[in-house]
């Protein structure tokens, strides 16, 4: 997630937000990542966020299968799904989900506005 954040920010020219949390998958061995991503509106055009979609493949170390014309297929692809944000939700809501869950409670946490 580290590399993510630092290739998005080169991507946007330096204007990327990040915050992500490490969940353990309840019904099998290993871990899964949620992430709230702040990046600049040009990157909802496909070419933009296809990009976004090829580094986070070659970071989790995807294989490209094939090359037409700038249009990557990948092997071994890492599941990625990007969704808007909901403003009726704050970022608060969706970060505190995954906090409740801590195994400690939420006590292990500062929060910092």
């Amino acid at each position: 997630m580290e590399r993510t954040h630092t290739t998005w920010k080169a991507m946007a020219n330096g204007d990327c937000k990040f915050f992500y949390v490490t969940e353990r998958n309840q019904l099998r061995d290993g871990h899964h990542m949620h992430a709230l991503v702040s990046l600049p509106g040009h990157f909802t055009h496909p070419h933009m966020y296809g990009g976004l979609i090829d580094s986070y493949q070659a970071m989790v170390g995807a294989k490209v299968e094939r090359n037409d014309k700038g249009k990557l297929t990948w092997s071994g692809r890492g599941r990625i799904d990007i969704r808007k944000f909901d403003k009726r939700k704050n970022a608060a809501a969706y970060c505190l989900k995954y906090m409740m869950k801590a195994k400690n409670g939420p006590g292990d946490y500062d929060l910092l506005k």
